[in-house]
């Protein structure tokens, strides 16, 4: 199943470099009913499971390079969000192939799918995310080459960074929001205990694992609105020399 979403259009202050963006997302199976459609609380979307998540950046030949290398000085991004990266490149194709390091097969197994054979009164789903594919093209005017990879790279950051905030972290938090994962792992050996004393059975996890993927205060745009209204607290980050460094999923410098 293949989910894309709208086309993006990016340009710089003076216009000199203009960019096209356009991504997808597979999604494994197909959606088998109605109900699926109208009751996707019941949908549950991990990481492969013993398999890697591709991430595929298409550009042009001449950009590989550059884009490469913003991609690797920021490793730190996926592990933070617990995935193992490499990166596999061609003439214009960057993948990076991303092995989960929460979901194991026997995880999965233990706390959704013998839980969720226990759920017949009621339509559920097991999928996982297979890949992730942007297409990005770029204008850049004659004679601005110096600026132009400056701007390309600020571009591909802005565009992944806007992805992952207003798409992937709110329809598949349990593979792209770091919050979400970190709690889950936080609340994983809890799930079991919790369930057994309320039904006797692990019938329940599953509807908790939910509950905490649905969660959207594990979302980046939560803690930019909290931020936000926090005056005090966005003045002394304002006024503080060593600021942190900023989301990036590229940098160039």
């Amino acid at each position: 199943m293949n989910i894309s979403f709208d086309n993006v259009y990016l340009a710089n202050a003076t216009e000199s470099v203009l960019s096209q963006w356009h991504s997808s997302v597979e999604i494994s199976g197909q959606i088998i009913s109605q109900e699926e459609i109208k009751q996707p609380v019941y949908s549950y979307i991990l990481p492969p499971i013993q398999r890697q998540m591709k991430v595929r950046h298409l550009d042009e030949e001449s950009l590989m390079n550059q884009i490469l290398l913003g991609f690797k000085r920021c490793e730190g991004f996926w592990q933070d969000l617990n995935y193992q990266v490499t990166f596999d490149v061609d003439k214009t194709t960057i993948t990076l192939n991303l092995s989960c390091m929460i979901f194991t097969q026997m995880k999965v197994k233990t706390l959704l799918e013998q839980p969720l054979s226990l759920q017949r009164h009621r339509p559920q789903t097991l999928r996982t995310v297979e890949s992730v594919d942007i297409t990005a093209n770029f204008l850049i005017r004659d004679g601005e080459n110096d600026e132009g990879w400056s701007s390309i790279l600020n571009q591909s950051n802005e565009y992944l960074i806007s992805l992952f905030v207003s798409q992937l972290e709110f329809q598949y938090p349990l593979v792209f929001s770091r919050d979400c994962r970190k709690r889950f792992l936080q609340q994983e050996k809890s799930l079991g205990p919790i369930s057994y004393a309320l039904t006797n059975s692990s019938s329940l996890i599953p509807n908790l694992i939910k509950i905490i993927s649905d969660d959207n205060t594990a979302t980046t745009s939560y803690q930019i609105v909290k931020l936000l209204g926090d005056s005090s607290k966005l003045k002394r980050m304002r006024n503080n020399v060593n600021k942190p460094i900023p989301f990036e999923i590229l940098r160039h410098f």
